[in-house]
Order: C-alpha cells, then sequence, then structure tokens
C-alpha cells in the first residue's frame, strides 16, 4: 500500500484512518479493561492478600472508576454534567438522611478512611452513587438495544416504546 504524507510517496507500515468514533470505541475498551483490571486484583487481593489493605485502596478505587467513565464518555455535552451533579446531590441528601436517621439504609456510619466528609458523608460517596447510576443506565440501554435488535423491533414500532419495554422487563422481574 502507497500512502502520500506530506506530497511524497510512504511506502512504510500502513496507517489506518483514525476516526472521531474509533477513537471513543478505544476509550470505552480501555477503560473497561482498567476497570477489569483493577476490580479482579481487588477480589483476589482481598480474598488471598491483605484485605485491610485493600479495603483502604476504596476510595482511590472510586475515584478512578469515577475518571474512567468521565474519560470515555464520548461527547461531553452538558447533560452529561447535569447528570452527575443531581446524581452526585441525590446520593448525598439520600445518604446523610440514611447516617442521621437510620430511615433509608438502616444504621451505618463512615469512618475516616474514605477523605474528606460533609455532615459524616465521605464525598466519595456521592461520585459513587453517580458511578452506579450510570453504570445501571449503560446496561440497561446495552440490553434494550440488544432485546429490540434480537427480536427486530423497529423504532417505530409500538412493542419498542419505552412503557412496552417497562412492561417486558417489569413482568420478567
Amino acid at each position: 500500500a502507497f500512502i502520500w504524507v506530506n506530497n511524497s510517496m510512504y511506502t512504510g507500515i500502513p496507517i489506518k484512518r483514525i476516526s472521531i468514533e474509533s477513537i471513543s470505541q478505544n476509550k470505552v475498551l480501555w477503560s473497561t479493561g482498567i476497570a477489569l483490571l483493577i476490580h479482579t486484583v481487588g477480589l483476589l487481593g482481598m480474598i488471598w492478600i491483605d484485605k485491610y489493605w485493600f479495603a483502604r485502596m476504596t476510595p482511590v478505587n472510586l475515584l478512578l472508576m469515577f475518571f474512567l467513565i468521565t474519560w470515555s464518555q464520548p461527547a461531553k455535552k452538558i447533560s452529561f454534567f447535569v447528570f452527575v451533579a443531581i446524581s452526585f446531590l441525590v446520593g448525598m441528601i439520600a445518604e446523610m438522611i440514611g447516617v442521621h436517621t437510620g430511615l433509608l439504609f438502616g444504621n451505618y456510619t463512615y469512618g475516616s478512611i474514605m477523605g474528606l466528609q460533609v455532615a459524616n458523608v465521605p464525598l466519595i460517596i456521592g461520585l459513587n452513587w453517580f458511578v452506579v447510576l450510570y453504570s445501571a443506565l449503560a446496561a440497561l440501554h446495552f440490553f434494550i438495544d440488544h432485546f429490540t435488535k434480537k427480536n427486530n423491533l423497529s423504532k417505530g414500532s409500538s412493542a419498542n416504546s419505552p412503557i412496552s419495554i417497562m412492561l417486558i422487563f417489569g413482568s420478567a422481574l
């Protein structure tokens, strides 16, 4: 293959064209691989090495997962950051209610190992709420896409409406 670079012929290794989509897909693949590696090492470390050391690394893990999601997000529109802020705030409020009243999740407290706290709730927990919500919505989106493609449902089909899909998933649960 001959490739022209700076008006001269290049006959070495073929250069692959890189598009925005391929860069975004590579970020998702890298992020997924890093997350799987970190969680696998963490699990094995908790089981066979030093569970206390790995437990102390929880804030680092949570922060890394937040950065991986943010980094791999293909279109960082204002709606993405609004979702981050709302998830963080709702999570923090829910945790504050839980820590101070025991109503939502029972009686519990957070230790100092999780870092800076507001009203006895570590800020990293607010980020974790975003990570959990984002991951759950991404998984739901994947399964809905898979379900609609597998069953040949068109976009205009009434069987593909959000209510129909919610009923199907709700009845499965």
